[in-house]
């Protein structure tokens, strides 16, 4: 899963690189806020830019564009991981009322969930009128003092803006060519028992078929482009309409094509790299069977990252519970343990339950864990402050110590800290300046040495 989410970022990479290879004008500048006040007054087309000031051009080059940004600030008003900000509940049902009451809420790019940017795009350009109707107007004029925030405003400049709606399509065709039917098989219904080391081949096929489109470019922009031909699984698309959008919007974007072959260009690097473990010869890939199976790996991280994502949300709407009893929870959720109890447990099984778990409340399990985590933390705030203390020594670096003498000067220094610390700790010669005081010196071990003897001994007998 995680191979997709690192190859959708490589093919970002270089589809931005690539407005600079065209000659042509990039996605607009999302300034933020701070940003945005230093910006506003030299976006003059008589301006010259080799005279910015120092902050000028910082303020440039820290602003970012594009589709992946422009779907991170449509997140963020859509659907922002704060449900206290943003337009979250009025936009989802104001989308609801123009298209149908199945219309799903804005993807979760705020909280960064797998694979959410490429859906948003598809989100965004299936119905582009309608979000620039509802940025431009709705948001503004629904205001006691109509007006737009920043980030309000660098979204509807993104979604006016052709080379971000062109990036936006490139990111529709992947999610819907490759991303999609790669997530049916490693993550479909019924494949939770599939095991991530025999998916050598798909990876392959994946690297071939990215190559194969990239070989022969009218697979994706010829008249007769259709999923059975440009699809890696020859199957539907996931977003029938969004393609469809992609497809109607073509003729207005001049720089479609190239941008998104650089997207799947830059894909292809990065899969290539990140399955570099199944590559033929590999140890993987000569393996048995039943090597892989006795080394199964789940396909997906989804046991670790859902749980925790879970005990996100149950925190924050039961925070006084401890980490024990969500555990507890959990475990009872998971193991249907309600059934087995159900099925055999008698009056006395209950009650002892109950004894069970009153004595583990009465342990004080939840203060003892935050009191580790409190002395965890002094121990680093410690260990840190002997690090900075130590960087402060006036020992110069070792490339900077050319000559014998400076470095015996470097090393006088440094024997003298070591001794002066040793007499603070009171600790002899020899001993670290750590918190193990346990440490046995060289000169008390017993040097055996004859040992070779010894072992042709043990051999013989």
């Amino acid at each position: 899963m995680h191979k997709d989410q690192n190859s959708f970022k490589g093919g970002n990479v270089e589809m931005m690189a690539e407005w600079a290879k065209l000659g042509a004008d990039g996605p607009t500048l999302l300034a933020n806020k701070s940003n945005a006040a230093i910006l506003h007054n030299i976006f003059d087309p008589g301006r010259n830019f080799e005279k910015l000031s120092d902050v000028e051009r910082r303020a440039f080059e820290d602003s970012t564009c594009g589709g992946v940004k422009a779907m991170d600030l449509a997140g963020a008003i859509f659907n922002h991981k704060d449900d206290k900000k943003g337009q979250g509940d009025i936009h989802t049902n104001h989308f609801k009322q123009l298209f149908g009451p199945n219309h799903p809420r804005f993807p979760d790019t705020s909280n960064t969930r797998f694979g959410s940017h490429g859906l948003a795009a598809c989100e965004v350009i299936s119905h582009l009128d309608a979000y620039r109707t509802f940025v431009r107007e709705d948001i503004p004029y629904s205001k006691a003092n109509p007006s737009r925030t920043n980030i309000e405003l660098n979204l509807l400049r993104a979604l006016e803006d052709l080379p971000t709606i062109t990036e936006l399509c490139a990111m529709v065709l992947y999610t819907n060519i490759i991303s999609h039917p790669y997530m049916r098989v490693v993550r479909g219904p019924g494949l939770k028992n599939i095991n991530a080391l025999d998916l050598g081949p798909l990876h392959a096929e994946v690297q071939a078929h990215i190559q194969n489109l990239l070989d022969n470019p009218d697979i994706l922009f010829g008249d007769d482009m259709s999923f059975e031909s440009a699809s890696l699984d020859g199957k539907e698309w996931e977003h029938t309409d969004a393609v469809n959008a992609v497809l109607s919007l073509a003729s207005t974007l001049p720089y479609l094509k190239p941008v998104t072959l650089a997207f799947f260009r830059g894909s292809l690097a990065t899969w290539i790299r990140f399955s570099a473990e199944f590559a033929p010869g590999g140890l993987i890939d000569q393996s048995t069977p039943d090597e892989r199976l006795l080394a199964w790996m789940p396909t997906t991280n989804d046991a670790n990252e859902g749980r925790l994502g879970h005990y996100r949300v149950t925190m924050r709407k039961k925070p006084t519970l401890s980490l024990h009893q969500y555990n507890a929870e959990a475990m009872y959720s998971t193991n249907d343990t309600l059934a087995f109890m159900n099925a055999l447990f008698e009056e006395e099984d209950h009650a002892f339950i109950m004894k069970v778990a009153r004595e583990e409340d009465a342990k004080g399990l939840e203060a003892k864990r935050r009191a580790e985590q409190v002395e965890f933390r002094r121990r680093v705030v410690e260990m840190n402050k002997e690090k900075e203390e130590a960087k402060r020594l006036p020992i110069p670096a070792k490339s900077k110590l050319t000559k014998v003498n400076s470095k015996l000067e470097a090393l006088r220094t440094a024997f003298q800290y070591y001794e002066e610390k040793l007499k603070e700790l009171n600790r002899p010669f020899g001993h670290s300046l750590g918190e193990d005081k346990s440490i046995v010196l060289t000169q008390d071990l017993s040097v055996v040495e004859e040992w070779h003897e010894i072992e042709e001994n043990e051999l013989a007998e």
